[in-house]
């Protein structure tokens, strides 16, 4: 996903005195220029509706509507959750149920177009081979965790959950050897104790396995095998949508690839809750 900002400072030499004039607003203020349409962008730059249209040409996109989607795909990791809001706040209740449905069925699709089956195979074979699992995720990533977690377990993993609750969360990683692996879950907004601590594996020359957004995630570089789910962002919120279909799919291939008795361990956990009534018999 190639940022924006980055597209038009690249192509900024070759652009007309008009289009250098809408490329300086843009780049100074793309955090309003994502909410306006397209008649207000060319009020407060100073140019003709035309002349935006013909300047998101230029840069490759089919019209204004691409080019503000690609724009706000560029910058949403900078804005706040108050930013967030504002994007989806004008939308009628009827585009406000669509666009948050539509926005996380392209994000799966996306997703699983651009995943290479044989990526997922290798990471679960990684995990599989690998003696404990450190599983990292803080804040709206750690829901992931925890569940990526409880399923490891179930399954007969040794799992040790990362979280920033009574322990920082290197003093869970500080034990870690070279026959672990660390498999760690960051979205925007990323951590910055998770790049720390990541960073701090990577250095030491042990496996890692991410799960992120996008090859630019601060993440990607200090991993092994980097699986990625597409996040868009509509609103206040990160849409896990896809990022949990992609757990999901590395839970199925990991069942197919483990040479674990993942039977027996299920077996065993049946009789536990058979005998403890966990599950209400309907």
């Amino acid at each position: 996903m190639e940022n924006i900002l980055y597209l038009i400072n690249e192509k900024y030499d070759n652009l007309s005195k008009m289009h250098k004039k809408l490329a300086d607003y843009i780049l100074n203020n793309s955090e309003k220029a994502i909410l306006m349409p397209i008649s207000e962008l060319a009020e407060e730059s100073t140019v003709s509706e035309a002349t935006i249209v013909r300047f998101t040409y230029k840069l490759g996109y089919s019209g204004y509507k691409e080019f503000q989607k690609a724009l706000l795909d560029s910058i949403k990791y900078s804005l706040t959750t108050i930013q967030r809001l504002d994007v989806s706040k004008d939308l009628s209740d009827n585009k406000l149920i669509h666009s948050q449905v539509n926005s996380d069925v392209n994000d799966i699709n996306t997703t699983f177009s651009q995943l290479d089956p044989k990526v997922i195979i290798d990471a679960a074979k990684l995990i599989d081979e690998s003696d404990r699992i450190f599983i990292f995720g803080l804040r709206t990533s750690n829901l992931l965790a925890q569940y990526l977690a409880q399923y490891l377990r179930m399954m007969g993993f040794d799992i040790v959950l990362v979280e920033a609750t009574r322990m920082e969360p290197f003093e869970y990683l500080v034990n870690m050897t070279e026959d672990d692996l660390l498999l760690c879950l960051s979205f925007p907004r990323y951590s910055q104790r998770t790049i720390q601590c990541i960073k701090s594996i990577y250095d030491k020359g042990y496996k890692i396995i991410s799960i992120t957004d996008s090859e630019t995630s601060p993440v990607y570089k200090f991993s092994k095998i980097s699986l990625i789910a597409r996040s868009s962002m509509n609103s206040f919120f990160d849409s896990l949508v896809s990022p949990l279909v992609l757990v999901n799919t590395l839970l199925q291939a990991l069942s197919v690839v483990t040479k674990r008795n993942v039977k027996a361990s299920f077996t065993a956990l049946e009789e536990f809750w058979e005998k403890n009534s966990t599950y209400e018999k309907i």
